[in-house]
């Protein structure tokens, strides 16, 4: 997670999820702030990862990619901590694996233990979209979860797989893709394809509008898909 803000599309509207340590001065664009725990890759403090994320909408565990029982480990001591300090918000439970039957048991684990649990994430995709394969398998498990009438978020798929995600209708998404390419002076056109429009040498403002930018190319193009759907044309 970079310096700035960076933003997420959302296929209702958009939000962001943000570096905690300039989160207060961002809160005021916020719809929704969804507060992960990426930060924390090296450092699993739950006592501080919980005092973080008191700042969010939406919060999720520290889960581990592709680590199927250390993030059930992970989330179930998030989870008893902050339920014990009253800080449990709206959370987004994440799952992990190295295919389809370990989310299926990371969530079949985790439903044990956390009753209300009601929005998941699905979550270790971006360290595995060279394997287009399993990537579609685990995207295949999308509709057996909105089967249990729960929420989906899909942690960290870059924009190739925008199209293939958006067959699924996940509830919500995030690219770091519209972050990376303004951080390298892109900025995205109408098929979400990155066009160089400066150097490296600008400002962070200049980068953080650019990012800007590209979450209201990427948000236009979830819409204008949904409409194409909606009247029936090949997308």
């Amino acid at each position: 997670m970079i310096y700035f803000s960076s933003y997420i599309g959302k296929l209702s509207y958009p939000y962001m999820i943000c570096d905690y340590r300039k989160s207060f001065q961002i809160r005021k664009f916020c719809t929704c702030l969804f507060v992960d725990s990426g930060i924390f890759i090296k450092d699993r403090n739950i006592k501080k990862i919980v005092k973080y994320q008191k700042i969010g909408d939406v919060v999720s565990p520290p889960d581990i990619v592709e680590d199927k029982e250390q993030t059930i480990k992970n989330t179930l001591e998030w989870y008893n901590y902050s339920k014990y300090t009253h800080d449990v918000k709206d959370m987004c439970i994440v799952l992990q694996g190295i295919n389809k039957k370990d989310y299926i048991d990371c969530f079949n684990s985790l439903k044990e233990h956390i009753p209300d649990l009601c929005f998941i994430g699905i979550g270790g995709l971006l360290h595995s979209t060279k394997n287009k394969v399993m990537v579609k398998e685990i995207l295949s498990l999308i509709p057996y979860f909105k089967k249990l009438k729960l929420k989906i978020h899909i942690f960290g798929l870059g924009l190739p797989w925008i199209r293939e995600l958006l067959q699924y209708e996940p509830y919500s998404f995030d690219c770091s893709t519209i972050v990376r390419t303004a951080v390298d002076g892109f900025v995205l056109n109408q098929n979400l394809k990155p066009v160089l429009v400066n150097n490296n040498n600008v400002s962070s403002k200049f980068r953080q509008d650019l990012a800007g930018i590209n979450n209201y190319q990427v948000n236009h193009f979830i819409k204008n898909y949904k409409e194409k759907k909606q009247q029936n044309l090949e997308v």
